[in-house]
């Protein structure tokens, strides 16, 4: 009888299912341990409070910044609707102004602005510093305003003793006018009246003004009078303003009256310069 082999390897089924539960929870745990391996090391930050505050506060201010309007100089007549929003101005205050601009008017100054639109005080003074007018506006305005008269002491000096810077000093009067005073002044001895100005050749109506203004007779020459009655055509033709045609009229109307010359017949002979005559009876006795 042939012997059958002894088989080591046999197991009872319940030796089979304990060795396949050890068996899963071997494979259980090896999975485990796998995937806590693959995990990132858990890293620890130390947060410094105050860097923080420092931080969020800088981002703070530039979010505010971002916030703001950047406002540039404008018309205050052409403001749009959204403009208009962005400025705080109510709807009823951009339809004032609305208004005005389908008549054809425009506001000219800022108070115009605030009359039309009835923005408040607090409004104006926060926005009014970028309104821009036009060139002409401003020049306009400005030309409106009185101007401001500046009162200057005229220090008034005396006409026969003043100099030749004296006389520069005057507004329009220049070099030459300045020597055409003085040779007169020489040549007539000193002026016996402001008058006299007057008949000077070339000075300008301008100067001639400021002269007045800025001088005055304090001290009259010694003038030596004629004698109308008796003195001669050389004698009279010597006197200030006369000719030697005129002094030779004086002598021919002075002979036919049987009377000494008035005053009033001697202001009626042909051809004496009327506008002189008050100057001229200066330099006569009667």
């Amino acid at each position: 009888m042939k012997k059958t082999p002894t088989n080591y390897w046999s197991f009872t089924p319940r030796q089979v299912l304990s060795i396949g539960i050890v068996a899963l929870v071997l494979i259980v745990l090896k999975v485990v341990v796998y995937l806590v391996e693959k995990q990132p090391a858990k890293v620890e930050y130390i947060v410094n409070q105050e860097e923080m505050n420092r931080i969020q506060k800088e981002m703070d201010s530039l979010y505010a910044q971002s916030q703001q309007l950047k406002i540039y100089p404008f018309n205050p007549n052409y403001l749009t609707k959204e403009k208009s929003f962005q400025l705080e101005m109510s709807l009823e205050e951009f339809e004032r102004l609305q208004l005005l601009r389908n008549q054809g008017k425009f506001v000219n100054s800022n108070q115009e602005f605030q009359q039309i639109t009835q923005v408040s005080d607090e409004w104006m003074k926060k926005y009014v510093q970028y309104f821009k007018f036009p060139d002409w506006v401003n020049k306009k305005s400005q030309a409106e305003q009185p101007s401001k008269v500046e009162k200057i002491s005229i220090v008034v000096k005396d006409l026969n003793r003043a100099t030749k810077e004296d006389f520069l000093a005057i507004k329009g009067v220049g070099e030459a006018t300045a020597m055409k005073l003085l040779n007169e002044r020489e040549k007539l001895g000193g002026f016996v009246s402001v008058k006299q100005l007057d008949f000077i050749y070339g000075i300008s109506s301008e100067a001639l003004k400021n002269l007045k203004q800025s001088f005055k007779l304090k001290s009259k020459p010694a003038i030596e009078k004629i004698n109308l009655q008796t003195a001669s055509i050389e004698e009279l033709a010597r006197v200030p303003y006369l000719t030697k045609t005129m002094a030779r009229q004086i002598v021919i109307e002075r002979s036919k009256q049987d009377e000494p010359l008035t005053k009033q017949q001697f202001q009626k002979i042909k051809g004496l310069p009327l506008e002189k005559i008050e100057i001229i009876l200066l330099y006569l006795t009667f």
